[in-house]
């Protein structure tokens, strides 16, 4: 299950922002074998370009950050390792009226641990 928090600010065409996202899969964790990636997590300040905010509004971001990747090990405990990353995001918002609005965001992290995205 994935848990995204961000905050953004735009100024003109540019996009600017900070993100923490993470995943922890219950059953990798319970069923799951030695070695596998049971839980993720990026922190990481972003900047991008967007659309001018309105009916439509679209903007791409990437960034500099850090990223935990969390293995199961054999006693059953976590071994978590940490990683800098590269995190990416993409969102595309309707909103018909100043209250009501779709927004799709999609996001990830590259990074030489466990690269990631949702």
């Amino acid at each position: 299950m994935w848990k995204v928090a961000q905050i953004s600010a735009c100024q003109g065409d540019w996009v600017v922002g900070a993100r923490l996202a993470g995943a922890w899969d219950f059953l990798e964790s319970t069923f799951g074998s030695t070695g596998d990636v049971v839980a993720v997590w990026d922190a990481g300040l972003l900047v991008g370009q967007g659309t001018h905010p309105g009916f439509l509004h679209a903007s791409v971001a990437a960034g500099v950050g850090l990223a935990r990747i969390t293995r199961k090990q054999t006693s059953g405990d976590g071994l978590t390792t940490s990683h800098l990353g590269i995190p990416l995001e993409a969102q595309l918002s309707l909103r018909p009226t100043s209250v009501i609005g779709l927004n799709l965001y999609g996001y990830g992290d590259i990074n030489n641990g466990k690269s990631f995205w949702g």
